[in-house]
C-alpha cells in the first residue's frame, strides 16, 4: 500500500509519498492537526490489534472499516472479516497523540480519544479500546443529527479527510493530486471544463456518490445546502470561534442552538482548510465542508467559515474539502400553499368525483409531481430523490429492515384498509377538502374515459378525455421511484389511491399508465409515486 507523509513548513505544504510495506489492509493519510511532523525513524515496525467494545455495555463491536491516528497519520483500516478487530502496522514511536473511529454494517459510528497511549519501536501490542457511539447532534427543531466528527477523523479536533466532490476516497491515499483531471465525472481538459455526470444547478449527491454515505453508511450522509443555509443563517445556531478547542491548540467554529430546547446542544467544525493540488491552504484559519448540491457545472455548494463567521458559498468540484455527515432523511420539498393555478375538473363520473388539474407539487398541467412512499407525507423529485432509497428499509410504516416482516400500520393487526388523513398526503398537504382517491374512483376514471399517450411540451403524458361530457386531464408518464432509481420514465406512471390491496397488505392500489392500457392494480408500498388529489 502507499503511505503519503505531507510534510509542513511555515510557507506551505508539500506532498512527499513513499512506498511502506504494511501487515494487513491498511493505508495512510497525514493528519496536520496534530502539530508538526516528528523527525523520521527507522524503518522498523510496530504492529497493533485493537478490540472495540462499547464503553457502556462492553459488548464487542464488529467494525467494518477503521480509521487510526496515530501522530499525525491516518490509518485507513479493513479490519478483520471474522472478528471485526483491527490491525495494523506502522513504522516509528507514536508520540502519545492516538484515536480512532469505526463503523459498523449497520451504519453506527464509534470514537475513541486515546492521547497518552505510547507504542515503542518495534513492538507488538493487544489493545482492548473502549469506543462511544457518535449519534449525532441536534441544534434545532426538524433538523438533521450533525456528527460530531469529519470522515476519516477520530475526535472533534482532527481534520479527517479531504475529499474532491463525488469522490468516496480521498486524492492522497489513491496517490493523486486534487486536480481537475483527478475528479470523479471530469471529461474535460484542463481548459475546458465537461462533465459525464451532475451537470445542472441544484441537482444532489446519489448515495454511491456521497463520501459520507460509502464510508459510514446506514442513515449518514453530505449535508444539502439548504441544511447548511439553516445552520449558518444565525437564527437555529450561534457561531463562537475558538482558537483552542478543549486545549488541543485547534481553532475551529463552536455551533451551538440558539433557541429553547437545544441551547445545551453544540458541535465544533475544525478549520482545516481546504486542499489544492495536494497544498492545504487556510488551515487553522478557516474551514471548506462540501454539502450535496450542485452550484453550477463546475462548482459545488459549500459552508466555509472563518473566525468572523460561516455562510454558506462555493467550490470548484476538485478541490479537496472535509465531510461532515449528518443524519436523518432530507426534510421534504415544500408544496406551495397557492393552489390557484389547480382546476377542479369534472369530468361527469357517476359518483361526482372531481379530479385535480395538477399532481402535488408539480409546476404546472401535465408536468411530474412530488413522488411518495404510500401513507408518507414527504415527497421527492427527480433530484431529491437521490438522497432516499425507496425500500423496505426506509419505509415509514415498516420496522423489518430490508424485508416486509415489520408492516405495522395498514394490516391485518389493525384492519385499516384505507389511509387515515394524517397519512393522507393531499389531505394535509394541500387541506380543505382535497384528499387522495380511493381504488374505486380510480376505477370509475378508467371505466368513464378513453385515454391515449401523447406529448405536451417535451412530457410524455396519457389524456384522459371523458366518455359523459368530452372534459380533458393530463396524467404525466412520469415513472416511479425504487431503490434511489427512477425507473420507466416516458414509458408508465403510477399513481397513488389511498386504498390498501386487501389480498396483500405489503401492496396499495395504483393507478397504472402503460404504454398500451390503463389499470388499477397492487404496487408494493414502498415505492415512491405521484399523487393526484380529488374532491
Amino acid at each position: 500500500m502507499k503511505l503519503q507523509n505531507l510534510f509542513k513548513s511555515l510557507a506551505s505544504v508539500l506532498a512527499l509519498i513513499a512506498s511502506v510495506s504494511f501487515l494487513g489492509a491498511c493505508s495512510a493519510n497525514d493528519n496536520p492537526s496534530g502539530g508538526d511532523v516528528p523527525a523520521p525513524v527507522p524503518s522498523t515496525e510496530t504492529s497493533v490489534t485493537f478490540t472495540l467494545k462499547d464503553s457502556n455495555s462492553s459488548s464487542e463491536i464488529s467494525a467494518v472499516k477503521a480509521w487510526v491516528l496515530i501522530d499525525n497519520m491516518t490509518y485507513i483500516v479493513e479490519p478483520d472479516e471474522t472478528s471485526g478487530k483491527i490491525q495494523l502496522s506502522f513504522p516509528g514511536i507514536s508520540n502519545g497523540r492516538v484515536g480512532l473511529s469505526a463503523v459498523t454494517a449497520k451504519g453506527s459510528v464509534w470514537l475513541a480519544n486515546l492521547s497518552g497511549m505510547t507504542f515503542e519501536n518495534g513492538s507488538a501490542y493487544d489493545q482492548t479500546v473502549e469506543m462511544t457511539e457518535d449519534e449525532g447532534v441536534q441544534l434545532w427543531e426538524g433538523g438533521p443529527k450533525f456528527a460530531s466528527v469529519n470522515v476519516g477523523a477520530a475526535s472533534p479536533a482532527d481534520y479527517g479527510l479531504f475529499f474532491a466532490w463525488g469522490s468516496t476516497e480521498d486524492n492522497t491515499s489513491l496517490g493523486k493530486t486534487y486536480s481537475w483531471a483527478n475528479t470523479p465525472f471530469y471529461t474535460g481538459d484542463g481548459t475546458t471544463h465537461s462533465w459525464s455526470k451532475y451537470t445542472t444547478s441544484g441537482e444532489t449527491l446519489a448515495p454511491a456518490d456521497d463520501a459520507a454515505s460509502v464510508n459510514w453508511g446506514g442513515e449518514w450522509r453530505t449535508p444539502t445546502v439548504e441544511e447548511y443555509q439553516a445552520l449558518t443563517d444565525g437564527e437555529n445556531v450561534i457561531a463562537t470561534w475558538t482558537e483552542d478547542y478543549e486545549g488541543t491548540g485547534v481553532s475551529g467554529l463552536i455551533f451551538t442552538g440558539a433557541k429553547e430546547g437545544y441551547t445545551d446542544k453544540s458541535i465544533f467544525f475544525v478549520a482545516g482548510g481546504v486542499n489544492m493540488n495536494n497544498e492545504v491552504k487556510g488551515d487553522r484559519q478557516g474551514g471548506g465542508y462540501w454539502s450535496a448540491t450542485l452550484a453550477a457545472a463546475d462548482t459545488v455548494r459549500s459552508m466555509n467559515f472563518r473566525p468572523q463567521g460561516a455562510s454558506v458559498y462555493h467550490h470548484l468540484r476538485y478541490f479537496g474539502c472535509s465531510i461532515r455527515p449528518v443524519k436523518g432523511k432530507v426534510a421534504p420539498v415544500v408544496v406551495p400553499e397557492d393552489l390557484s393555478d389547480v382546476r377542479l375538473i369534472d369530468l361527469g363520473l357517476p359518483s361526482g368525483t372531481k379530479w385535480a388539474s395538477r399532481d402535488i407539487g408539480a409546476v404546472g398541467e401535465g408536468k411530474p409531481g412530488l413522488f411518495f412512499a404510500f401513507g408518507e407525507l414527504e415527497g421527492y423529485d427527480y433530484v431529491t430523490h437521490t438522497q432516499r432509497n425507496f425500500f423496505w428499509d426506509t419505509y415509514k410504516w415498516n420496522d423489518g429492515g430490508e424485508t416486509s416482516d415489520g408492516i405495522n400500520k395498514y394490516y391485518a393487526g389493525d384492519g385499516k384498509t384505507e389511509l387515515d388523513p394524517e397519512d393522507d398526503a393531499a389531505v394535509m398537504l394541500w387541506g380543505g377538502n382535497w384528499r387522495m382517491p380511493t381504488a374505486a374512483e380510480v376505477q370509475e376514471l378508467i371505466d368513464g374515459c378513453t385515454s391515449e399517450l401523447t406529448t405536451i411540451d417535451g412530457e410524455t403524458v396519457r389524456l384522459f378525455t371523458s366518455n359523459t361530457n368530452g372534459e380533458t386531464i393530463l396524467f404525466p408518464v412520469s415513472g416511479d421511484l425504487a431503490k434511489d432509481e427512477v425507473k420507466a420514465r416516458d414509458e408508465r406512471g403510477y399513481y397513488w389511491s389511498k386504498s390498501l390491496n386487501e389480498e396483500d397488505e405489503t401492496e396499495g392500489m395504483v393507478l397504472f399508465l402503460g404504454p398500451n392500457a390503463v389499470a388499477c392494480f397492487p404496487a408494493a408500498r414502498f415505492g415512491g409515486r405521484p399523487i393526484r388529489p380529488v374532491q
